[in-house]
């Protein structure tokens, strides 16, 4: 078993003291974090101190066959343990193994068949469905709870947070929707990771603003109409501007990854980047499974430089030596979007950082990608609203008609089509994350406790410090540090991150030790912050 790193122990710690009382216990962990090690040594430890029984969940096939053979890979002693649970997988439908990997559509088929459950793992929960949703996880789930009462749940996932719903926990979502997880137990922000060289940093430009190509292409079940947005981004001055703009910013970056809308998209941005003079190839689901193989092999070793694929690479890859990405795909989904940037963010030998060429507008929309934009609905749309899409006006006999139609449904009249140069000079600038956080100066600060409104004991640093770009007036930055978790798990697993960051020592456990120790606080001198409705909040502990 592979030695974990500092910030897998304190998840781990946290999952197992969540596990003694809590029945779901949600864990967010970015991409990079080591998710695979740490499942891997909570198993272990579960096995051999408890003698569990442990399904995981993976809602895809081939999800499925990478957690078995990753946990092998960090676990080989287990393989004799391990028993696949997925038809498309094995032919065999193996329950009986201590640790069982399956799809929830083979295990909801099967649960009175399958011994005692003592934790269940999903990974990628992010996708589960909210409970009162009928779906193969609430099927699953509910069966397992009448049977086996005291089963916990752990989700996994880099992004908690599901488009038109909000987030996967708590009652900040969709109004009417029940979550499965009532809060967050930890959290591994990709800000951490980078701070503590475990993932490389991030260099992002961007074009113009494109909305006005945007307008024009309707939506469905919150994320763009992927048909009209494919042949918005299909039109030559687009391909160009992804080639021309790796030209003038990229050019010496030799593993690069596009992200695109559809098959035709993809295809076409690969022969514009051939046709510069690049080796390129694409990947899509539909292609042989050999096929894609083969264009993850050209790409890793260098025999291509540009990928562009839809759809396949942006969960269960880690290619580290990933070390551009084109966002060539416009997502109104921000869990899409962090999820594109991880897959440049591992470290890798002579790489330094990765650079995001946005030509899509994803960052000006969802701003950070430690914290981006989650846009929580407030309420069901009346039905009018949910009708109104794109509308154009025939030139000849005047009706009106979605955009949908490539031409008039009564006469076939066909809209102009708009001419485009052949060649396209792109200027990008640099990202400044709308809601990103921004470098202050501690001028001076104090620690003493704090009691909430409702009734959690803390202990609270009121930070006085000078942010120019946020205002020409001194700043009141106020951070909790719940050492005793009465908040929240994930509140006492940030405040021990925060006292181990500011002293280098191991945490106290109460709010009483904490100020008894107040001395051991070295406070840097320059920090980042970022506001939060009328209050300013720290981001990181480094400007």
């Amino acid at each position: 078993m592979m030695e974990l790193r500092p910030y897998q122990q304190a998840a781990l710690a946290a999952i197992l003291q969540a596990m003694r009382s809590e029945r779901y216990i949600l864990a967010q962990a970015a991409t990079g974090a080591g998710k695979t090690i740490l499942v891997s040594a909570l198993i272990k430890h579960c096995m051999e101190t408890y003698q569990m029984r442990i399904g995981i969940l993976a809602h895809r096939e081939i999800l499925v066959r990478q957690a078995y053979d990753k946990l092998l890979k960090v676990w080989p002693e287990g393989k004799d343990q391990i028993g696949l649970a997925c038809a498309s997988v094995s032919q065999v439908v193996d329950l009986w193994r201590p640790v069982v990997i399956g799809s929830p559509q083979t295990l909801s088929n099967r649960v009175k068949a399958m011994p005692p459950l003592d934790l269940l793992i999903i990974d990628e929960c992010h996708r589960v469905p909210p409970r009162n949703v009928k779906s193969q996880y609430q099927k699953l789930l509910l069966q397992l709870e009448e049977y086996y009462p005291k089963m916990r749940v752990l989700g996994v996932t880099a992004t908690p947070y599901r488009l038109g719903h909000g987030y996967i926990y708590g009652k900040n979502c969709r109004p009417g929707a029940v979550n499965w997880w009532d809060q967050l137990h930890c959290w591994v922000s990709i800000a951490d990771l980078q701070e503590r060289g475990f993932l490389v940093s991030l260099k992002a430009k961007e074009a113009e603003n494109i909305e006005d190509d945007l307008k024009h292409v309707s939506t469905s079940t919150g994320e763009y109409n992927l048909g009209q947005l494919g042949e918005t981004m299909s039109r030559q001055c687009h391909l160009d501007s992804a080639v021309h703009a790796y030209q003038e910013y990229g050019e010496d970056r030799k593993h690069v990854v596009a992200f695109c809308v559809t098959i035709e998209h993809a295809e076409l941005l690969r022969d514009a980047f051939r046709h510069a003079g690049y080796t390129a190839t694409v990947i899509h689901s539909e292609m042989k499974k050999e096929h894609r193989q083969k264009a993850m092999d050209d790409f890793e070793s260098g025999k291509c430089r540009v990928i562009c694929n839809v759809g396949v690479l942006t969960e269960g890859w880690d290619c580290t030596s990933v070390n551009c990405i084109l966002f060539c795909r416009p997502t109104m989904s921000p869990a899409l979007y962090v999820q594109m940037v991880g897959r440049g963010l591992r470290i890798h030998e002579r790489k330094d950082d990765c650079l995001l060429l946005d030509l899509s507008g994803n960052c000006r929309k969802h701003g950070d990608i430690n914290d981006p934009i989650v846009e929580v609905p407030t309420g069901a749309k009346k039905k009018d609203e949910e009708k109104q899409e794109p509308m154009r006006t025939c030139e000849r006999c005047k009706t009106i008609f979605s955009i949908r139609y490539k031409c008039c449904p009564d006469c076939g009249w066909e809209p102009p089509r708009i001419e485009i140069e052949e060649k396209v000079d792109v200027t990008m600038r640099d990202v400044k994350f709308v809601n990103g956080p921004v470098p202050a100066k501690i001028c001076s600060w104090n620690f003493n406790d704090f009691m909430s409104k409702a009734g959690n004991y803390m202990a609270r640093l009121s930070l006085n410090v000078s942010a120019p770009e946020l205002s020409q007036m001194p700043l009141l930055v106020n951070h909790f540090l719940d050492f005793e978790g009465n908040a929240s798990f994930y509140g006492r697993d940030r405040a021990r991150k925060d006292w181990m960051r500011l002293t280098g020592n191991e945490p106290p456990n109460t709010v009483l030790e904490a100020l008894s120790r107040r001395n051991e606080i070295t406070m840097p001198e320059m920090i980042s912050i970022k506001r939060s409705n009328k209050y300013y909040n720290v981001a990181r502990w480094s400007a």
